[in-house]
């Protein structure tokens, strides 16, 4: 019984300790978060100067100076890939007055997923490559489709990603320049494969 009470007892201590961890680990990368914010894509390597500020703050209690090291450099990759994808989007103020639309009509649009945007706590930031102007809706043609295939994707950032970036199915073009340039069946057969949606 004595070693049952004492074994309880180191389990609450390692999930006491775990909790401890994450509670830390979201704090440091909710100081990335905030470094990112108000800096230009030029200043890249600046943010990765913070970012290497930050880490010598960070006092987790990591397995091994390895996994440390391992989790410290996902962080930065993560943090300026996401910096990258901001680099080429509007605020929601920029987007409404671009598409002429209310602050409400916009919002009902990222909403119903008509129009996708990169969140950012409170805030909405909204590829510009998504827009065509010289349509009537002013949105890139077929592209509510697409979205509406890939409604069960992870997340709206991983839909950017797959949109604005190369991609092998595509000779190597991006699929939102595939959408425009009028192949928007394929598309949409490709996002289905990716988000399990359908039109």
């Amino acid at each position: 019984m004595a070693a049952d009470r004492k074994g309880n007892k180191g389990g609450k201590g390692m999930a006491h300790t775990s909790g401890v961890r994450e509670i830390e680990r979201d704090g440091f990368l909710e100081r990335i978060r905030a470094r990112l914010r108000g800096l230009s894509f030029v200043e890249e390597q600046a943010l990765l100067r913070s970012v290497d500020e930050l880490v010598s703050q960070y006092t987790a209690d990591h397995e091994s100076d390895e996994e440390r090291q391992l989790w410290i450099r996902n962080e930065e990759r993560k943090a300026v890939g996401r910096r990258e994808l901001m680099s080429g989007c509007l605020t929601f103020e920029e987007a409404a007055e671009l598409l002429e639309l209310s602050s409400h009509a916009l919002r009902m649009r990222i909403n119903r997923g008509k129009i996708i945007s990169l969140r950012d706590g409170s805030d909405h930031f909204i590829p510009r490559w998504q827009f065509d102007l010289s349509a009537s809706d002013r949105m890139v043609k077929g592209l509510d489709r697409v979205l509406k295939a890939m409604e069960s994707a992870s997340s709206d950032e991983m839909k950017i990603l797959w949109l604005s970036r190369p991609w092998g199915g595509f000779e190597g073009l991006k699929p939102i320049d595939v959408l425009r340039s009028g192949r928007v069946d394929e598309v949409i057969e490709f996002a289905q494969s990716l988000g399990g949606g359908h039109e």
